[in-house]
């Protein structure tokens, strides 16, 4: 069953796939390029919107500029903007390589320009740290101080993402620290799930552990 029918130059109808064959698990990757205001954005949408007549198949649309916000909701979608979610990358169900590894990507991707090679040591060391709290107490402000050396450049790199024992608030304090994680239950709650990330896309410093937790 075609995903959305077109017609050819030749007047033909041709049957819209993603996928390149018909094996099971064959690849769907698909790429548009196109100037400004030619219609990119209203040819995915309409392409997802061919995928609600197929049961369980889940479509995610990270947006910029609420873009997608209405053709979302109007076929029963949820949308949000990213801002509202409450988010915290630690908040993982089991201790396990491949939760500690997204970890550590993410952690790097916070440090930003500062990473060096010699911060392995010290970002494991802070994972380690993070897994001996429970959620809810699992976040970065509560780990800060015990998994970084004072005025390391770890710390000093990390001090943006927190807030501090006396209280104080830093700049992306608000990020990552929530008692537990909205992302996963956000995405679960539609077959269609549009997320606003417009403040992510335009900072260069939150951009990529936004982006790299979502992934």
């Amino acid at each position: 069953q075609p995903i959305r029918l077109f017609n050819t130059p030749t007047g033909q109808s041709y049957s819209f796939q993603f996928h390149c064959s018909d094996k099971k698990k064959s690849p769907g990757n698909y790429l548009i390029f196109a100037g400004t205001g030619s219609g990119k954005s209203t040819l995915i949408l309409h392409l997802l919107g061919g995928l609600t007549k197929f049961p369980g198949v889940r479509n995610y649309v990270f947006d910029s500029k609420e873009g997608a916000r209405s053709m979302v909701e109007s076929l029963g979608g949820s949308y949000q903007s990213y801002d509202n979610l409450r988010l915290n990358p630690l908040d993982v169900v089991a201790d396990t390589l491949q939760a500690r590894q997204n970890i550590n990507m993410i952690i790097k991707s916070m440090i930003g320009d500062a990473l060096t090679d010699d911060m392995d040591d010290p970002i494991n060391h802070a994972i380690s740290t993070a897994f001996k709290l429970e959620v809810p107490e699992r976040t970065f402000s509560n780990i800060f101080d015990l998994s970084f050396p004072p005025k390391s450049p770890i710390r000093r790199a990390m001090q943006r993402w927190v807030k501090d024992k006396k209280g104080k608030v830093s700049l992306y304090s608000h990020i990552f620290n929530a008692p537990h994680d909205q992302l996963s239950s956000f995405l679960k709650t539609s077959f269609l799930t549009g997320i606003n990330m417009n403040e992510a896309l335009k900072d260069d410093v939150l951009g990529p552990p936004v982006v790299a937790h979502i992934a």
